[in-house]
C-alpha cells in the first residue's frame, strides 16, 4: 500500500516540476527554470519516514528551486498529532505492546 503512495507522490513531483520547467526535451522559450537531475530527500508517508529520489528544479539565474508538492509534503506530518494524543494518555512510546496506564 505505501508503495502506491510513493508512486503517486512521484508522480505529483514531476507534474510540479513539468508545469516550472516545460515538457522534457522540449525547448521552451518562456521557461523560468530548468531540470537539474535528482536528489534523495526524505518524507513522512504512512507514519513513517521513507527515502526518495526528488525532482530538483533550478532557476535560470541558478537558485535551486523547491517544488510546491515537496513544500507542503515536508510540513506535515499526519501521525504527529495522534502521537501526542497517545502520550497525553498514558500510552506509552517505548513500549508499544503496553496499553494505557490505568489508575
Amino acid at each position: 500500500m505505501v508503495w502506491f503512495g510513493l508512486e503517486s507522490f512521484h508522480e505529483m513531483l514531476e507534474e510540479d516540476r513539468t508545469e516550472l520547467c516545460g515538457a522534457k526535451s522540449q525547448p521552451q522559450t518562456d521557461r523560468t527554470a530548468y531540470r537539474h537531475g535528482h536528489d534523495e530527500g526524505r518524507v513522512v508517508l504512512g507514519g513513517r519516514k521513507v527515502v526518495i529520489r526528488k525532482p530538483r528544479v533550478r532557476s535560470l539565474a541558478g537558485e535551486e528551486m523547491e517544488l510546491p508538492c515537496w513544500s507542503r509534503a515536508k510540513e506535515e506530518d499526519p501521525f504527529q498529532e495522534r502521537i501526542l494524543e497517545q502520550m497525553l494518555v498514558g500510552v506509552s512510546s517505548r513500549h508499544p505492546s503496553k496499553g494505557p496506564v490505568s489508575t
